[in-house]
């Protein structure tokens, strides 16, 4: 039971991020084809959409465009990387600071990044308290959910500005692509932030020598 908590948890917080995400750059796109799109497309019926199985297809078609925006993003252009920062820019850093009113603290200690991942896959084994479990994930699953979020939302934003181009009367178009822009680089600053409060939980987990105990401990498969 304790397992099925533990992965519905996931699930929400993670993997419902790139199902809204996808799902906000696929209506986006809807929404500027049909509008964009020949007056016979618009005669076409709307009874298929009512079908369940529709909206299965649409959960999963979301869930691979959110998934896609957000690690093709940080393949490409590093805005939504989700990964392990070591040396954050300046900008990440004032944020850091004006979020949490402490200043960043360079992490020397970890050069080592295949000692992180190893601690990373092993950190449920080890005599870690659950609170403190829980906090960490929380802060990567937020991490996640902004960066997918965000990297949908510029896109999206992308989607409507063109949309507004193909019609430059509609000034809600415009208002539109303004809006999801502001908030979807709100939402990757965010991300920002949540991924250098995770690496600063890295190092506190590190003073407390559990890092030397992930390396002492054997695992079995």
């Amino acid at each position: 039971m304790t397992d099925l908590v533990s992965l519905f948890r996931n699930f929400i917080y993670r993997d419902l991020a790139f199902i809204l995400g996808g799902a906000i750059v696929l209506l986006s796109a809807f929404y500027a084809l049909r509008s964009c799109a020949p007056a016979s497309l618009h005669s076409l019926p709307n009874k298929p959409y009512d079908q369940p199985y529709i909206l299965f297809l649409f959960t999963v078609l979301a869930y691979v465009v959110g998934y896609t925006v957000q690690d093709f993003g940080a393949v490409l252009i590093g805005l939504t990387y989700t990964g392990y920062i070591h040396e954050p820019g300046r900008i990440s850093q004032g944020l850091y600071r004006r979020f949490t009113d402490y200043e960043w603290k360079p992490l020397s200690s970890f050069a080592d990044l295949e000692a992180m991942h190893e601690f990373g896959i092993q950190m449920h084994k080890l005599n870690i308290p659950k609170a403190t479990l829980r906090d960490l994930e929380r802060i990567r699953s937020l991490k996640v959910f902004s960066m997918c979020i965000g990297g949908c939302s510029c896109l999206s934003a992308l989607i409507w500005l063109i949309k507004w181009g193909c019609n430059l009367s509609v000034t809600m178009n415009l208002i539109a692509a303004i809006l999801l822009l502001a908030f979807g680089i709100a939402s990757i600053c965010l991300g920002w932030v949540k991924a250098l409060q995770e690496m600063q939980f890295y190092k506190a987990l590190r003073a407390g020598n559990y890092f030397e105990k992930s390396e002492k401990k054997e695992i079995y498969y």
